[in-house]
């Protein structure tokens, strides 16, 4: 937030069929933020359902070509370390095939983090349900989260494509 940056705050009530899940409405939400590039902070996620009991033991990464302090709120980390480098090159297409993630990303440099705190699904993060890619590839998070920078990527790095 900045002092050219406007602040608007919005309480709505959003009426939907039956088949439409809150957490549907706050992904597209937060899609809307990202596309525009607002900084949408200070949401809640009220009664958050799961469709499809999503369990993972092990670390989460984020993949980003900027240096960062901590994983806000509302974004996407994941368990895969391959998709969270393929992310920091800023790809416009990704796909994973058989476990094995391709990407169309520049090869800028980028940095590699983990999580550095436990995490629970649910409590701290839940299915990205806007993800392209099976249950529990991307999770979106509930809270901010400490992070460990793991490794810089360097512009010469393995960009893989298909």
């Amino acid at each position: 937030y900045n002092k050219y940056m406007k602040k608007i705050q919005i309480k709505t009530t959003i009426k939907t069929n039956d088949n439409v899940s809150e957490m549907e409405i706050t992904n597209a939400l937060l899609w809307m933020c990202r596309t525009n590039n607002w900084s949408c902070e200070d949401w809640e996620i009220n009664q958050v359902e799961q469709k499809k009991k999503v369990s993972f033991k092990g670390n989460y990464y984020f993949g980003t070509n900027k240096k960062i302090e901590s994983i806000k709120k509302g974004m996407v980390i994941t368990p895969s370390r391959d998709l969270a480098i393929a992310y920091a090159h800023k790809p416009k297409n990704i796909s994973i095939d058989n476990k094995k993630v391709y990407h169309d990303g520049k090869g800028l440099v980028g940095y590699l983090y983990k999580i550095d705190e436990p995490v629970e699904i649910g409590e701290d993060i839940f299915q990205y349900y806007a993800s392209k890619f099976d249950d529990g590839y991307e999770m979106l998070t509930k809270r901010e989260l400490k992070i460990k920078l793991v490794k810089v990527i360097g512009e010469k790095h393995e960009k893989v494509t298909k």
